[in-house]
């Protein structure tokens, strides 16, 4: 996230949920996170760039139909603005494909063209590398 700031990308961070999960296969429990709110804070967050004129594209990148009805009522509201989703690769959704036709699937090899450079030099002279296991 500090490469994203140093671009001058805002953040918004999410809410995370701790929640008790139990295996059956292994008889133990531990404890996970759950996403919370994400799909809502962006919905609304379309709604309010769509009611500023802030844009005249917006591509969501998800494959969740959560989002749906936020992008239905917005494209009814607002019919100018071009909304369509970039789906990450192998969640295609035919749903949110029908609202916007327009929509592309993420193809594997764009990850790997699309990323930073390893090291990474931020805008104060940081350098920043991935992880091994990237």
């Amino acid at each position: 996230m500090n490469c994203l700031r140093s671009l001058d990308i805002e953040i918004h961070l999410g809410r995370f949920k701790e929640k008790e999960v139990y295996c059956s296969r292994c008889r133990r429990k531990f404890t996970a996170h759950e996403e919370k709110e994400s799909d809502v804070a962006i919905g609304v967050e379309l709604l309010k760039q769509c009611h500023l004129d802030s844009f005249e594209t917006a591509i969501l990148v998800t494959g969740d139909t959560d989002i749906n009805p936020a992008v239905r009522t917005c494209k009814e509201l607002f019919p100018t603005k071009t909304i369509f989703f970039l789906f990450p690769y192998r969640r295609k959704n035919k749903e949110l494909q029908k609202i916007a036709p327009e929509s592309m699937t993420i193809k594997p090899r764009a990850y790997f063209a699309n990323q930073l450079p390893d090291p990474f030099i931020g805008a104060d002279g940081t350098r920043y590398t991935k992880p091994e296991s990237w």
